[in-house]
């Protein structure tokens, strides 16, 4: 009796365990399976995978692309008055890149002769150059302060590919949490239009509307990471223009119209910026609830056919797509105004296995521009750009470059230039870069103290530069007259 009371109690055992276990493979199956899983889980597929996989790739890049070579710059125009110019300048530098140093020196050859020395220098992101004979000083600036960039005590971060992948995919987990299945559905078997491509299929459609509280609960937790995460912002404060987008965000953040002084970029600025948006999460995320933001996704079968950002004025963005790679593809981006389409970009194309040939046509107020180009993934020339061939054209100019193998070795990069002038004529102007990587001449770097410019005013360095310039174009007229009467 006790030996089948124990066989009752075993059955009994591992039929609840068998339970327990299916009970929790069909919520963990209905958990990923869930409509606000599988929102995000096509946007990091389609979307933000392929962003990141490209930022660790450029990120690496200059770490690898190592090289010793010959750069030769000659320019040909059919104006009569520059054409004997043209032919008979030219531009020859040794060129050396290590880890993410580089070091440019040459000449500039008039008519054979050697008319001017020119040495140009990037490090750390700081950008050199020297002109003796011109100007005996080696002037070096910070290539954020170019860019429009004035930060104060912000070390841009030395990361890998993977570091910075890491870095923004952790930031993009954060805002994924204002996803959740109180706010995203999903409904099968719907009809879906593609406007911009002229087509259509049968799918789901997953569409989310945040609510306030989600938007302020994402919000406060953006804003402790950033406050946990000087790397991150610094990187935002590296932004190209990010004194603008500081400003918006400003903007945004108060409600109000006040000006946000930008004159210096500083990390404490950010973190002010940072409380401001934690101070101000309840009144944004019931803006963003008010305004009807919605985010619909259009999926057939497993592939990504339609983004569509939208509010209740109907204003937003819309992506759609048909084809796969490799093969045919077709994509359509458009910004729409209150309804009515602002700006539209296509593009089509055809895939093979390292061969990519189509076209992208931006179609605005002004008109059509359009991108056609045919080229090889699998070669490269040192600048990292495929051989092959692409075509700009603007409604007032064409522009053209070919990537091919030149005749006299090196690779050649042939911009083809043809511009209407102010009196209707249209005149045609040809610039070749070969570039070699057969070791070069010794190149070296300056040996003089550089002289840091990067504190000076747009007006000084406006200043400066000018009268740089001036004195270059004075020596140059002297040496083409000279050329010309033969001395």
């Amino acid at each position: 009796m006790k030996k089948k009371a124990l066989w009752i109690g075993i059955g009994v055992g591992i039929g609840a365990v068998a339970v327990v276990v299916a009970a929790a493979l069909w919520l963990g199956y209905g958990w990923l399976n869930s409509p606000a899983k599988k929102f995000v889980a096509y946007h990091q597929d389609f979307i933000v995978e392929k962003a990141l996989s490209w930022m660790e790739h450029a990120a690496d890049e200059p770490r690898t692309r190592d090289f010793s070579g010959t750069l030769t710059v000659s320019a040909r125009t059919d104006d009569p008055k520059l054409s004997v110019l043209m032919e008979n300048i030219s531009l020859r530098m040794g060129v050396d890149r290590q880890g993410g140093s580089l070091v440019a020196a040459g000449d500039l050859l008039l008519m054979g002769k050697d008319v001017l020395d020119v040495t140009v220098t990037h490090e750390d992101g700081r950008l050199g150059f020297l002109l003796p004979g011109v100007d005996d000083n080696y002037y070096v600036v910070d290539t954020a302060r170019l860019r429009g960039n004035r930060s104060e005590g912000i070390q841009r971060p030395q990361l890998s590919g993977g570091e910075l992948r890491a870095l923004i995919q952790a930031y993009l987990d954060v805002v994924y949490t204002a996803v959740n299945d109180r706010n995203v559905t999903a409904k099968e078997d719907q009809s879906v239009t593609l406007d911009g491509l002229e087509g259509g299929f049968t799918g789901t459609v997953y569409t989310f509307r945040p609510r306030a509280g989600d938007m302020e609960s994402m919000l406060v937790k953006l804003a402790g990471h950033l406050e946990d995460n000087p790397e991150l912002r610094a990187l935002v404060l590296e932004i190209p223009r990010a004194d603008v987008l500081l400003q918006f965000l400003h903007r945004w953040f108060t409600g109000s119209e006040e000006e946000l002084d930008t004159e210096v970029l500083s990390d404490q600025m950010l973190l002010d910026l940072v409380a401001e948006m934690r101070d101000n999460a309840p009144r944004i995320g019931r803006e963003v609830e008010d305004s009807g933001f919605t985010w619909t996704l259009c999926v057939e079968g497993d592939a990504v056919r339609r983004i569509h950002l939208s509010n209740r004025e109907d204003s937003g963005l819309i992506y759609e797509t048909l084809g796969e790679d490799p093969g045919q593809r077709q994509e359509a981006l458009s910004a729409v105004v209150k309804g009515e389409g602002a700006v539209t970009a296509r593009r089509t194309y055809t895939q093979g296995s390292s061969r990519q040939s189509g076209s992208v046509i931006l179609t605005g107020e002004k008109g059509d521009t359009a991108l056609d180009f045919d080229l090889d993934t699998a070669s490269k020339s040192l600048f990292g750009v495929p051989y092959g061939a692409y075509r700009l054209s603007t409604p007032s100019r064409t522009l053209g470059l070919e990537v091919a193998p030149g005749e006299g070795g090196g690779v050649d990069h042939i911009l083809s230039i043809d511009k209407e002038d102010d009196d209707g004529t249209t005149s045609h102007w040809t610039i070749n870069v070969n570039a070699a990587d057969d070791g070069g001449s010794p190149v070296s770097w300056p040996t003089q103290t550089p002289v840091d410019v990067s504190s000076l005013s747009g007006a000084e360095l406006k200043d400066l530069f000018g009268k740089i310039g001036k004195t270059l174009l004075t020596n140059l007229l002297t040496q083409l007259l000279l050329g010309q009467l033969g001395l």
